[in-house]
């Protein structure tokens, strides 16, 4: 058996673990990663300034260039299983590609965050309209706003004649279904294999109490400038109003914060200054989260672990990114039933123990649609994928 991940980004030691790529060679699978960040000689971002690219020499790497014959990789995708994990898209490089070679397509379904359920009001959608107005003009208003509505027609009319559908998809929470055709594999979120982990360690990274903010990498984002996305923030307005919110915040809880760093962020000195002295601590998240008093957030997928491990979860914003991230920030208080928190507003009337401590209750629910349905098996995503592909094959 071999599965081939197609890549356009710093394939890290990360994605390994997150990907159980290591789980798969001790199987003895044959791991084959088709690495697009060479094509059209795009080097702009083969020496990003985080999470550096990692190899194994149990797994064959295959650079693809602009000038590459597709069909000369038929051979190497033959019969194996592809995961498609790229960014963009590649005219002759494209689905149909992958399914002419004799390759079955995995769709990984396991990233599923509050905007996969949310359904926007209309006043929502008036809103986003006029920010993406603001921000980017009327060019890409008139774009988004086209697509939008295609999205809705056809989901509307059942139209999906030109999608090619997976022939297996790897299901997490409810949000999470098969199309017609594909074979469901019931897993659970990423998050999940490291709370399974972690769940009978008691080891503490911090003795003190503490409250834990999860960095999601607001002014600085690591995939902002490949994706052409513009940063909800910037240094001179976000990190000010932060660390005056923290200043009140622990002035009131009377417990120090912890800054959670971005886990693909490679600090510079400005970044580390920007928290006002304050710890930071890269790639312990979960356990951060797991003993901590209380999260503070704004839109980090990390907020997994506040529900997994049931802390209480504060929701913060600014105003600039409320503009940027509308439909996430709407998206993550209609979930929780809860309040955002605007740092450029007033906010020293709130009380962060009620705010944080009624998000509590809608953990269950938040982790039935978009983490883990109660019956699917408490065993690593890995393991469960491998178990489905060799009954698939039989």
């Amino acid at each position: 058996m071999k599965i081939i991940f197609l890549v356009d980004s710093n394939f890290s030691i990360r994605e390994f673990e997150r990907f159980g790529i290591y789980e798969m060679l001790n199987q003895q699978i044959s791991i084959y990663v088709f690495d697009f960040r060479f094509f059209k000689k795009d080097e702009e971002y083969l020496e990003e300034s985080f999470e550096k690219n990692f190899s194994d020499n149990r797994v064959k790497n295959i650079k693809i260039l602009d000038y590459s014959d597709p069909k000369s990789f038929y051979l190497d995708l033959l019969d194996g299983f592809v995961i498609d994990n790229r960014s963009k898209s590649y005219i002759n490089f494209s689905t149909s590609w992958i399914k002419d070679s004799g390759a079955k397509l995995i769709e990984l379904d396991q990233g599923l965050i509050p905007t996969s359920i949310w359904k926007p009001s209309i006043y929502d959608l008036l809103v986003m309209a006029k920010n993406t107005f603001l921000i980017y003009g009327y060019k890409k208003l008139f774009n988004q706003t086209t697509i939008y509505v295609a999205n809705r027609f056809r989901s509307f009319f059942s139209i999906n004649a030109n999608h090619i559908y997976a022939d297996i998809k790897v299901c997490s929470g409810l949000a999470s279904k098969c199309n017609l055709g594909e074979s469901e594999v019931r897993s659970h979120a990423f998050d999940y294999d490291i709370f399974l982990e972690q769940k009978n360690k008691t080891d503490k990274i911090i003795q003190e109490e503490y409250a834990v903010f999860l960095d999601s990498g607001i002014v600085s984002h690591p995939d902002s400038g490949r994706l052409g996305n513009l940063p909800a923030e910037n240094n001179e307005s976000y990190y000010p109003a932060l660390r005056a919110f923290f200043d009140d915040f622990e002035e009131r809880m009377k417990v120090k914060i912890v800054i959670a760093m971005h886990p693909r962020i490679v600090p510079s000195k400005d970044y580390i200054a920007s928290f006002g002295g304050r710890k930071l601590i890269s790639k312990d998240t979960s356990m951060l989260v797991r003993n901590s008093k209380m999260v503070i957030a704004h839109n980090s997928t990390s907020i997994n672990f506040a529900v997994l491990w049931k802390i209480p979860l504060l929701i913060i914003t600014t105003t600039k990114i409320d503009r940027v991230d509308y439909n996430i920030m709407k998206s993550l208080e209609e979930i929780f039933n809860t309040k955002r928190i605007n740092i450029n507003k007033p906010y020293k009337d709130k009380d962060y123990i009620e705010i944080s401590k009624g998000v509590v209750k809608y953990y269950e629910s938040y982790k039935k649609f978009l983490i883990k349905v109660p019956n699917s098996p408490d065993l690593n995503s890995a393991k469960i994928l491998i178990k489905s592909l060799k009954n698939y094959v039989e």
